[in-house]
């Protein structure tokens, strides 16, 4: 997010993703990002209103140029807005990172699949596998209960319906 420049939004609503920053003794870098060579470069769609959001936020940025930073702060300085709004708040505290794995989780929730949500976060499916498939547990349950469902359904079918085996 913090590598983010205005010309990264394309106009199909897509963030392209192929740089990182960080800030090393006193200096902006912009550097590659870390699967860049895995996938980790990508385009992301994302809803038009979060592109609409963005452009209009771009566009309130006296002087911002399309090569810009769009959000100027360190990660550290993120963080701390973020602890400083969850304590006004009464909210656990959260890193700008928790935010990724929020996402993550909510598209797994949402049924999507590991190879997908990989591909859209820029990881490899067994790292995806290995830090999120612990989170809904329920899913178990959800799919034993969908077995279920498919089996009632079928033998209540008259048995003119199947094909000999014979």
């Amino acid at each position: 997010m913090l590598a983010l420049l205005p010309k990264d939004l394309t106009d199909d609503d897509q963030l392209r993703i192929y740089k990182t920053y960080h800030r090393k003794k006193g200096q902006d870098i912009l550097g590659p990002t870390k699967n860049s060579k895995k996938g980790g470069n990508r385009n992301v769609p994302i809803p038009h209103w979060l592109a609409e959001e963005f452009r209009t936020y771009c566009s309130k940025l006296y002087g911002l140029t399309p090569d810009d930073r769009v959000f100027y702060m360190t990660c550290t300085a993120l963080n701390k807005e973020l602890t400083r709004c969850t304590q006004i708040t009464y909210l656990p505290d959260i890193r700008v990172h928790d935010l990724r794995h929020s996402h993550v989780s909510l598209c797994i929730e949402l049924g999507y699949s590991i190879v997908l949500v990989a591909k859209r976060i820029g990881d490899t499916v067994p790292v995806v596998m290995r830090t999120y498939a612990h989170l809904y547990p329920n899913k178990q349950q959800e799919l034993v209960s969908r077995l279920e469902t498919l089996s009632t359904s079928s033998s209540s079918k008259d048995e003119s319906d199947l094909m000999p085996l014979v």
